[in-house]
């Protein structure tokens, strides 16, 4: 690394990986993407062989906003969902369209949309304390505007739940009203009770993005907006969907049907490797991207 350091490094890159992603703006901003995603996980991989505790980074900039995050790994794994991968690119839409986001996390995604859409209205929602307080952290730092943020799960109904999240992680990713974690993976999981909102009650006009990030509660959601009708007021839809087997109501061929008879075109992105015997009854999880023409109010 001849004297330069991780970082150092990285920046070495620049050439190339401008000339792989092209001279044009989005390009050169990919590039960009690209070596703090590699920087991240350097310094991810070096503090698990040093053996180092996890420990909160603050003030990264990614595309012109400060973002601080639980840890690097967090950091890491949301730039690449978000912004490499762009799951949450919606095309185009209304000069000042609403969103709602669901499963907020730390607000990478509220990020994201307000960088591509400044005066959206968004709705945001996240239940997790510790993830909770650095949505806030990074909404107010970057003077975001028209962004209301709920410290609620999104559910079929108003009522209070327990909620899951991992011991080892106060900003979990994987924090769920159901028990996915410790079936998952065997984790130490946290038990505490949290306020659930009716996501039916707070469409009340056409929503342009719904993004349903919730870790196992897609079906009971979906199915509640569509008995009262209001899924005809979303035109574009990105679900995470989550199997396990501690929750077998919230099954995939219902969450498409729901869709389709609703009027959505869907695409699905599995992203799980062949062979596909050995992944029947495991865990795993699926990005549905659904639209139609336009929602009707």
């Amino acid at each position: 690394m001849h004297g330069k350091g991780i970082k150092g490094w990285v920046r070495s890159l620049g050439g190339g990986i401008s000339l792989v992603f092209g001279r044009n703006s989005s390009g050169i901003q990919r590039g960009r993407m690209l070596r703090l995603h590699i920087y991240l996980h350097m310094r991810y991989l070096l503090r698990a062989m040093l053996g180092r505790q996890r420990r909160p980074v603050k003030g990264v900039n990614i595309c012109g906003m400060r973002v601080d995050a639980p840890s690097i790994e967090a950091l890491a794994f949301l730039l690449q969902t978000v912004y490499m991968r762009r799951d949450y690119e919606i095309g185009d839409a209304r000069p000042k369209p609403l969103i709602i986001d669901c499963g907020s996390n730390i607000g990478m995604s509220v990020l994201y949309l307000k960088h591509h859409f400044p005066d959206a209205r968004i709705l945001a929602f996240e239940p997790n304390p510790t993830a909770f307080e650095y949505l806030t952290a990074n909404v107010k730092q970057n003077a975001l505007r028209d962004v209301t943020l709920h410290r609620k799960a999104v559910a079929n109904r108003t009522e209070t739940r327990v909620f899951f999240s991992d011991a080892d992680d106060d900003g979990s990713l994987g924090a769920s009203l159901t028990d996915r974690l410790r079936e998952k993976s065997g984790r130490s999981v946290v038990e505490q009770s949290v306020e659930c909102i009716a996501l039916s009650s707070q469409i009340v006009e056409p929503v342009d993005f719904l993004k349903v990030d919730v870790e196992g509660a897609e079906q009971e959601i979906l199915e509640d907006l569509r008995d009262r009708g209001l899924l005809r007021q979303i035109s574009k839809m990105f679900v995470e969907y989550h199997y396990n087997d501690c929750n077998p109501n919230n099954r995939l061929v219902d969450i498409l049907n729901i869709l389709d008879e609703a009027g959505f075109d869907t695409v699905i992105d599995s992203k799980r490797p062949p062979p596909y015997t050995a992944q029947l009854g495991v865990s795993y999880k699926c990005n549905l991207f659904a639209t139609r023409e336009k929602a009707v109010s």
